[in-house]
C-alpha cells in the first residue's frame, strides 16, 4: 500500500505542484490589482444609558431589544436613500447596503455602525451621517426639537404633582388629627367629608403621576445618542498574503482531486504489461508507440524508427514462441473496436515478408473491414468472392489459381493482401463454415505466414469462430483506453473455445516506455544495433536484451560483440 501511495506521489507531483503554484500566483496577482479599503465605524448608545435618570435593569433590557430594531432601521431603503442624497454619493441604496455593517451589542446597549469603502474621506462621512439619521428618527432628535421641550416639561409637570402630593397628605393628615381632637358629632362628620375628598384628590394625583413617570421613562430609555463619532477611516491590514495561501491551499487540493480522478480512471484500463499479464495471465510480446500521420503503415514509411523496431521485436517473439510448432496462421484480434488491431496486423505483416516471408494478410473482417484503406487498393474482391468460387475437393493448383485472381500485390515484396470482398449479411456463418476452414489449410500450405484481421472479440463471436481455425491467436489493447475487464473478458472467451493465445501487444505506449519499460532489465538498456550481413540473422531486428534472454533460454552461448 505504501509503495502505491509512493507511485501515486511520483506520477502527480508536478501536476500537484503546478496546480498549487499556479493557484496561488493567479491569487496573488488578482489581490495586487485590488485598491486599498478604508474602515470608518461610529458608536452609538441605545437607551438611559450613564445619563439616564436612575436606569434599571429592565430599562436595559429594554434598550438592549431596541437596538435590533435600529440596526434593522439603519439597513432600510428610506434610510439608506436619504444618506446618500445628504451626501450626494455616486450610490445607489442596495451599493450602500453592500458597504454598511451593523453590529448591535445587547450586553453594553451600544450599537456600532462599521463602513469599509475603497475611498477614506467617504467612508468617514458615510459613518457619521448614518449615525446622525438614526438619532434624528429616535426620540431624542435634537436638543432644541419638540420633543426635548415636551420631556422637559413632563419633568415640570412631575415635580408639581409630587409637590401637589405632598401637601395633600399633609392636609390629609391635620385633618385626621383635628378628627381626633373634637367631639363634636356634626364637626366630625365635616371632617370626615374633608378628609374624603382630600383622599380623591389625592388619588387622582397619584394616577397622574404615574402616566407622567411611564412616558417620561418611556422617552428616555428610547433616547439615542452618538457616544464615538468616526474622526477618519484607517486602511485595512492587506489581506495577500493569507488570500495567497487559501489561495495554494485550493490549488493543492485541485490538484490531488485530479491526479486522484485519472488515477481513478486509470484502475479502469490497461497501461502497462503488468497489467496485462496479471489479467490474462499472457506475455506482452511488444510495446508500440503512437503511430502518427496519414499513413499508418510506419514499417514502410520510417522503417529505422523505435516503433518500426518494435514491430521486428513483434515478429521475433512470435517466431521464438513457437519454435516447436510453427504458428503458420496468426489470427489478429482486440477486445473491442478501436485498439489497433489493423494496424497492428498490417504492420506485423510488413516486418514477416521484409525478413524475407512469403506472407499472406487477409482481412477477415466481414463487418467493418480497413486493410483495403490502409493499402489503398480496392475491396470488390476478396475473401468472400473466394469462398464463393473455393471448392474443398479443388486440386492446389486451381486453388492456387483461384487465389491468384483475388489476392492483390503490395508494394512490398512477399506480401499480398486479401481484402474482405463484398460484405455478406452471415459473417459469422460464413467464417465458421467448413469451407472457411478448408480455405484457411490451405492459404497455410501456400504461403509461409497467413495473418488474419478479425472483428473484436466482444463486438461478435467471428474471432472466436476464427481462432478455432488458426495456428495462434494475437490480442491487442490500448494503453490508457482498454478496459481491464473487456481485456480479461475477451481472454476468457478465446480460452473457452481452446484458442492459441500467443500474447498481447500493447499500442499506444508511451515512447519513453517503449524504450525502458518493453525492452530493458537491470543492468542492460533497449538498443537497436546496425544490421549485419546476413539478412536474416538474429542482429538484423532483434535488441539486444532479447537476444540475451533468447539465447539463455535456448542455451546458446553468449554472442560476441
Amino acid at each position: 500500500m505504501e509503495q502505491r501511495y509512493f507511485s501515486f506521489i511520483r506520477r502527480w507531483l508536478w501536476l500537484i505542484v503546478l496546480a498549487t503554484v499556479g493557484a496561488g500566483a493567479i491569487t496573488f496577482w488578482i489581490s495586487s490589482l485590488q485598491p486599498l479599503t478604508y474602515e470608518a465605524s461610529t458608536r452609538l448608545i441605545i437607551g438611559p444609558g450613564i445619563e439616564g435618570l436612575n436606569p434599571d435593569e429592565k430599562d436595559i433590557q429594554t434598550g438592549g431589544r431596541l437596538m435590533q430594531t435600529y440596526a434593522e432601521l439603519a439597513t432600510t431603503r428610506k434610510v439608506l436613500q436619504t444618506v446618500v442624497d445628504n451626501l450626494d454619493l455616486e450610490l445607489t441604496a442596495d451599493e450602500l447596503d453592500k458597504l454598511l455593517t451593523v453590529r448591535p451589542t445587547t450586553e453594553t446597549q451600544f450599537l456600532t455602525i462599521i463602513v469599509q469603502d475603497s475611498e477614506q474621506v467617504r467612508a468617514t462621512n458615510i459613518a457619521n451621517t448614518l449615525a446622525e439619521e438614526l438619532v434624528r428618527l429616535s426620540p431624542t432628535g435634537d436638543s432644541e426639537s419638540g420633543a426635548a421641550v415636551v420631556r422637559a416639561q413632563m419633568r415640570e409637570q412631575t415635580l408639581q404633582i409630587e409637590e401637589n402630593i405632598a401637601n395633600i397628605e399633609a392636609g390629609i393628615a391635620q385633618l385626621e388629627a383635628d378628627l381626633e381632637a373634637t367631639e363634636d358629632i356634626e364637626n366630625r362628620r365635616s371632617i370626615n367629608d374633608q378628609i374624603a375628598l382630600e383622599r380623591e384628590r389625592l388619588s387622582g394625583a397619584h394616577a397622574t403621576l404615574a402616566l407622567l413617570y411611564d412616558s417620561l421613562q418611556q422617552a428616555i430609555t428610547n433616547q439615542v445618542q452618538i457616544v464615538e463619532s468616526a474622526i477618519t477611516a484607517d486602511p485595512l491590514p492587506s489581506q495577500t498574503q493569507l488570500s495567497v495561501l487559501m489561495g495554494a491551499i485550493a490549488g493543492l487540493i485541485i490538484g490531488v482531486i485530479i491526479a486522484l480522478t485519472f488515477e481513478f480512471l486509470d484502475d479502469f484500463t490497461v497501461r502497462t504489461s503488468e497489467h496485462i499479464e496479471s489479467l490474462t495471465n499472457l506475455p506482452t510480446l511488444a510495446g508500440i508507440s503512437e503511430i502518427k500521420g496519414e499513413d499508418k503503415l510506419i514499417a514502410i514509411s520510417d522503417p529505422r524508427s523505435p516503433t518500426a523496431e518494435a514491430f521486428r521485436a513483434l515478429r521475433t517473439s512470435i517466431q521464438f514462441s513457437s519454435v516447436d510448432t510453427p504458428s503458420h496462421s496468426i489470427l489478429v484480434t482486440s477486445s473491442i473496436p478501436g485498439e489497433g488491431r489493423s494496424t497492428t496486423a498490417a504492420n506485423l505483416a510488413v516486418v514477416m515478408a521484409q525478413a524475407g516471408h512469403n506472407v499472406l494478410l487477409v482481412d477477415a473482417d466481414l463487418r467493418r473491414p480497413n486493410q483495403h484503406h490502409l493499402f489503398n487498393v480496392p475491396a470488390s474482391l476478396g475473401l468472400t468472392s473466394l469462398l464463393l468460387e473455393f471448392d474443398a475437393t479443388q486440386e492446389d493448383e486451381e486453388v492456387e489459381t483461384l487465389v491468384d485472381d483475388v489476392v492483390q500485390v503490395t508494394r512490398i515484396e512477399g506480401l499480398q493482401l486479401l481484402t474482405s470482398g463484398p460484405i455478406p449479411p452471415n459473417p459469422s456463418e460464413l467464417l465458421g463454415s467448413s469451407k472457411m476452414m478448408a480455405l484457411l489449410s490451405k492459404l497455410a500450405s501456400q504461403y509461409d505466414f497467413v495473418i488474419l484481421d478479425s472483428p473484436a472479440v466482444l463486438l461478435a463471436t467471428d474471432a472466436a469462430v476464427l481462432s478455432v481455425h488458426t495456428d495462434a491467436t494475437l490480442l491487442v489493447a490500448w494503453a490508457g483506453k482498454s478496459r481491464k475487464v473487456n481485456l480479461q473478458q475477451a481472454a476468457e472467451q478465446l480460452r473457452e473455445v481452446n484458442a492459441n493465445l500467443m500474447g498481447c501487444v500493447l499500442n499506444r505506449v508511451a515512447a519513453k516506455d517503449v524504450h525502458t519499460r518493453y525492452y530493458q532489465d537491470d543492468s542492460v538498456a533497449y538498443e537497436t544495433e546496425p544490421k549485419e550481413k546476413s539478412r536474416f540473422g538474429m542482429r538484423n531486428f532483434l535488441p539486444r536484451i532479447q537476444r540475451i534472454e533468447l539465447r539463455k533460454r535456448f542455451g546458446m552461448p553468449p554472442a560476441k560483440n
